[in-house]
């Protein structure tokens, strides 16, 4: 199968090839990140290579791989009336995320499985019912694979019952554990393991593949490696948003520098004629606002700091943006970062948007 053409991650994957044609594959590995860096793909790459390259493990399907990642038992989404939801419940859902975003985060998964905001965890129940797959004989050849996704969110009474597979392996069996908090995993399960840690990529490789892969100008894909700092996962989602909401965000960030202008020049009829517009947008879009006014405060003070580099901006972005880092007032950032926070949390709240942008454009006028 394929995996992302960083350097680093294909050498992995040539390290981790080689153990299996050796015979030195060790019974349990755990491959450790930090941010998407494509150990997902890594671990289904090792899993397919193990289990004969066949297809059906590529597509998660093969009758010998198990997969194990953190559920909710008490998801509205299923029937009410069961109690006994397993990780079963959920793998068609599991196999579509993997197939469109192998570099899913939890937060992901959790969205993927329709958990509705619940967090998930891996059960001992789970834990019990992937060992006794285990112990049964392989459906095809004499091997059989446990893929693991996110084992910290096992609590310590499953992490015990899962020490005791990882102690007494049967032959031909392999644990493969994807971990992004590897210090969140019990001492005795990291003991057992071998652990593989994927890198971030240089910053430059992650430029050139996002030029390649999504036919961006290359200041725009340096713009965007640069804010993954390393994460082909992050660039890759960066990517796919900018094609997406780039025009939205360009329009939410005229509407914001415009307000803050209007502030530098004191004018407030002209911020009172801005928020009845902001207060008429629905929750979704007034929330955008919120949030791209965010990041764009933030270039700004880095600009300000002359770390150009970091703004995450196009260099024409950075010089519209000089101007206002060159005007604010040093305690503005601060209070607008409160002030935005504070306006996204009253607009979950359902308070009255005219109160949160009246309210808003007059602090602005006030610390601009």
């Amino acid at each position: 199968m394929n995996v992302v053409g960083i350097r680093r991650n294909i050498e992995i994957r040539e390290h981790l090839h080689k153990l299996v044609a050796e015979g030195r594959m060790p019974h349990a590995l755990l491959i450790s990140e930090r941010e998407s860096y494509g150990a997902m793909q890594l671990a289904v790459d090792l899993a397919c290579c193990l289990l004969g390259n066949d297809v059906k493990a590529e597509k998660l399907v093969h009758p010998d791989l198990h997969l194990l990642f953190p559920i909710n038992k008490s998801s509205i989404t299923k029937d009410a009336a069961r109690k006994d939801l397993s990780v079963e419940d959920f793998l068609q859902c599991f196999r579509e995320l993997y197939a469109g975003n192998p570099f899913f985060d939890e937060g992901e998964l959790c969205q993927a499985l329709q958990l509705e905001g619940r967090s998930g965890n891996i059960t001992v129940a789970e834990i019990s019912a992937l060992m006794h797959k285990l112990s049964m004989s392989a459906f095809m050849g004499d091997v059989k694979v446990a893929l693991v996704v996110f084992p910290e969110t096992m609590n310590e009474v499953a992490s015990n019952k899962l020490l005791k597979t990882l102690e007494e392996p049967t032959p031909g069996t392999y644990i493969i554990m994807v971990t992004r908090s590897r210090e969140s995993i019990l001492p005795t399960i990291l003991s057992r393991c071998s652990m593989v840690e994927v890198p971030s990529a240089p910053i430059d490789e992650v430029a050139t593949l996002l030029a390649q892969e999504y036919g961006l100008e290359d200041d725009l894909a340096a713009m965007l490696s640069r804010k993954a700092a390393g994460s082909w996962g992050l660039a890759r989602r960066y990517a796919l948003q900018w094609r997406e909401s780039s025009s939205l965000d360009e329009e939410n960030r005229e509407r914001f520098l415009r307000i803050l202008g209007y502030g530098i020049r004191r004018d407030l009829v002209a911020l009172q004629d801005e928020w009845p517009l902001l207060a008429s947008l629905s929750k979704e879009e007034q929330k955008s606002f919120c949030e791209t006014a965010l990041e764009t405060l933030r270039s700004i003070y880095v600009i300000k700091l002359g770390l150009e580099q970091i703004s995450y901006m196009l260099p024409e972005q950075n010089r519209a943006l000089l101007v206002y880092a060159q005007n604010l007032k040093p305690l503005f950032y601060e209070k607008a970062y409160e002030f935005f926070g504070q306006a996204i949390v009253h607009i979950n709240a359902n308070v009255n948007s005219k109160f949160i942008f009246c309210d808003l454009c007059n602090r602005i006028f006030h610390y601009a």
